[in-house]
């Protein structure tokens, strides 16, 4: 995943070539975490599953949950480490874009945690909507062959077999797909920063149960993933990442998103 150093990269990141703004009820919601931290770092949960961390390096904005919602209530937990942050959690419409000051002005606020020191705090949000997401069609079967599956992730990746690869990526493009992202596009940037940067491979990995047991969480304990890679890429400085989410299919083992 790119790692935008501004605004409106982040902005765009999470909202581009989505439907324009409208009112609530006629268009499709998306929940975002509006994060504002003035001193500290923090790391961010959703469902039990975790998703990033960072500090008080960017102003104000709004990152999107996209994976690991269930339909009905969603739980969003924040550990902080720190003097001063506010986080919120908003419903919006997709395609909305936040004003000059990271605002959504059409947005409802459905939950909030401010933090004056350390502290966890939770959050809940209600998705009406079904979830239409590889994750939710995994097999639940147990984790027999998940780090064996990750060995030949990190084995391909460290020897060049690109084709290996993105074909272990198979139920995150057709999630993808599914979003409107261009296979063609996504295939050809893989390769790229696949083919051209040394890859990162990490050791003392851990398999977590998420969503039930239906998909794994794969992390070391300075929650890195099995491979990861800097990379430049049209001018844009980029840190991917892979083998950190996993769901098994007719008995065999693949990767559901970075």
């Amino acid at each position: 995943m790119s790692r935008f150093k501004f605004l409106a990269g982040m902005a765009a990141m999470f909202f581009m070539g989505l439907a324009a703004p409208a009112a609530a009820q006629d268009c499709d919601i998306m929940h975002a975490l509006q994060i504002d931290v003035k001193d500290g770092r923090f790391k961010v949960y959703l469902n039990d599953v975790y998703l990033y961390e960072d500090d008080d390096r960017l102003i104000k904005h709004n990152r999107g949950f996209s994976d690991w919602l269930v339909q009905g209530e969603n739980l969003v937990r924040v550990e902080f480490e720190g003097k001063a942050g506010d986080f919120s959690v908003i419903r919006v419409c997709k395609g909305a874009f936040p004003d000059e000051n990271g605002d959504f002005p059409d947005a409802d606020t459905v939950g909030e945690a401010k933090f004056d020191g350390a502290a966890s705090k939770d959050m809940r949000f209600n998705r009406k909507a079904p979830v239409e997401a590889e994750y939710m069609k995994a097999e639940i079967a147990g984790d027999e062959g998940l780090m064996e599956a990750v060995k030949k992730l990190q084995d391909a990746a460290a020897s060049g077999d690109v084709d290996s690869v993105i074909a272990m990526h198979a139920p995150m493009f057709r999630d993808a797909e599914r979003q409107g992202v261009s296979l063609d596009w996504l295939t050809t940037y893989m390769r790229d920063i696949l083919s051209n940067n040394p890859v990162d491979i990490a050791t003392g990995l851990v398999a977590k149960p998420i969503m039930g047991g239906r998909a794994y969480q794969v992390l070391d304990a300075e929650q890195q993933s099995a491979i990861s890679l800097n990379a430049v890429y049209e001018d844009t400085n980029v840190f991917w990442k892979s083998g950190t989410f996993w769901g098994r299919f007719d008995g065999k083992w693949f990767i559901l998103a970075l």
